[in-house]
């Protein structure tokens, strides 16, 4: 008969081997399962720092841009409170040089001070205010100088060609007007002498109807200017005008056209 303790001591034997086999397996999975972990957490780990680098030179770099750029607009604030002193200086030399009539040096300097005013956005006002002054007094030097044409009423297209090429500023604005509307009261006076003086030539006998067409002409010219101008009308001239002009064509224009035995 087989011995019962035998059959005991084999169940424990194989129990041990199993048993065995079973740790060694639980320390593999264990094993496998800690490889995994620590796998993961490695890649994991290099992503972290990978990340962490990368959010490390993002920050370098933006405070070394914002540090560029603090420097950029210093050195810009140093530029522009160097042009502005430039620029002011440069407005008060053109006030002096203007207060002293040197015109060409002021247009000199403003110049430059346009150029610094464009590349800084600087305001042209006083600038632009000087140069219009000097525009004005250069005007009025060059009305005054018209006004000795007035002497002569003769000289009246000279004045008014004059006036043309002078800008009508504010300044000078009375006188202009004035210069202009005597330009138109000495041609209007004018019209009236050449008129009454081609009448008297005709009138004695020097080509009456040629003579008689220009007084006509003159006179006319003369009228229309008054009207369109607003000249004051020397009527007392022109009744005389008319009286040489019926003279004329009664005496030297029709006498002469009258056919030869009409009245005999």
């Amino acid at each position: 008969m087989e011995n019962p303790n035998n059959k005991s001591q084999e169940k424990q034997g194989q129990d041990k081997i199993n048993q065995s086999k079973k740790n060694k397996l639980i320390k593999k999975l264990i094993s496998v399962i800690v490889l995994i972990i620590l796998v993961i957490g490695g890649l994991y780990g290099y992503k972290y720092y990978q990340a962490y680098q990368k959010k490390m030179m993002e920050q370098k770099k933006a405070q070394e841009e914002a540090l560029q750029k603090k420097l950029a607009e210093e050195k810009r604030l140093q530029e522009l409170k160097k042009a502005k002193a430039e620029f002011n200086e440069l407005v008060s030399q053109m006030e002096k040089y203007y207060e002293e009539g040197r015109y060409t040096k002021v247009e000199e300097l403003a110049q430059e001070a346009k150029e610094i005013a464009l590349k800084w956005n600087f305001s042209l006002k006083q600038v632009n205010k000087i140069l219009f002054e000097i525009k004005e007094k250069i005007a009025y030097a060059n009305l005054q100088r018209l006004e000795a044409l007035t002497k002569n009423i003769y000289d009246y297209k000279l004045l008014r060609d004059g006036l043309e090429r002078i800008p009508r500023y504010p300044l000078i604005k009375r006188e202009w007007d004035v210069l202009w509307y005597m330009s138109f009261q000495n041609e209007y006076v004018v019209d009236l002498i050449l008129a009454e003086k081609s009448a008297e030539t005709g009138l004695k006998g020097e080509n009456p109807e040629t003579n008689y067409n220009l007084s006509k002409l003159y006179l006319s010219g003369a009228i229309k200017i008054r009207k369109e101008e607003g000249i004051e009308a020397n009527k007392m001239k022109e009744n005389k005008i008319e009286g040489l002009q019926r003279r004329l064509f009664f005496t030297g224009i029709q006498k002469n056209t009258q056919p030869v035995g009409l009245y005999k």
